[in-house]
């Protein structure tokens, strides 16, 4: 494994505490961080919680980029304005203490619905594509739809239903692109709703890549 290789495993546990940071320890299954291919890099996600019936914004970016001696720089910043002061630490919460050690960690009752299924896609090396219905461990199932676009790529609009958590449902979209979604390090966008109401949605809103650097 090169070294760009073992930052991006490294981005994968470090996107785990940011999940959890942000209120998303549900969505700890992650597709794509394959090898990175050299080049320059710029991804942001926004992350929007409801929190007490108001939207709680944050944002998350990764950059890479070539250095003259022909190594890398990565630079990821996770931003969160506005908040409390009592909300504030200079450790790591609970949760993503947890996240990055594997497991769950859950201050409500109430349990996240389980998205390990999906996991077997990325297994399996599916290429998700539109208006299909696959068929995943533990009665799951994920159909997909039409083809829309985010933040300047093609995906492919799914919805995730587990038999578990039948108040709960996960809106996904995949990269229609191998290569693209190879790249990222979370999916264009997912949407957990809970009753029919958005709970916590995380969407690209920037996505740039040049292979010449």
């Amino acid at each position: 494994m090169n070294t760009l290789s073992r930052f991006i495993t490294r981005t994968a546990i470090g996107i785990l505490g940011v999940s959890a940071l942000g209120g998303l320890a549900w969505g700890q299954m992650i597709f794509g961080l394959g090898e990175f291919p050299g080049g320059t890099l710029h991804v942001a996600y926004e992350i929007i919680r409801i929190e007490d019936g108001e939207k709680v914004y944050s944002t998350y970016t990764l950059d890479i980029f070539p250095n003259p001696d022909g190594t890398y720089t990565s630079r990821e910043t996770f931003e969160a304005p506005n908040q409390e002061l009592e909300e504030l630490t200079t450790g790591m919460r609970r949760a993503a203490q947890a996240a990055v050690a594997g497991a769950r960690y859950e201050e409500e009752e109430r349990a996240d619905i389980d998205l390990s299924p999906l996991q077997t896609l990325e297994e399996k090396g599916v290429q998700v594509r539109p208006h299909q219905n696959y068929y995943l461990p533990d009665g799951a199932r994920l159909v997909t739809g039409e083809l829309s676009e985010i933040a300047g790529i093609q995906v492919v609009m799914g919805t995730y239903l587990h038999p578990g958590y039948p108040n709960q449902r996960v809106i996904l979209a995949f990269a229609a692109d191998p290569e693209v979604a190879d790249l990222l390090p979370m999916l264009p966008l997912m949407v957990r709703e809970i009753n029919g109401e958005e709970d916590i949605r995380t969407q690209l809103i920037e996505f740039s890549y040049s292979p010449t650097g």
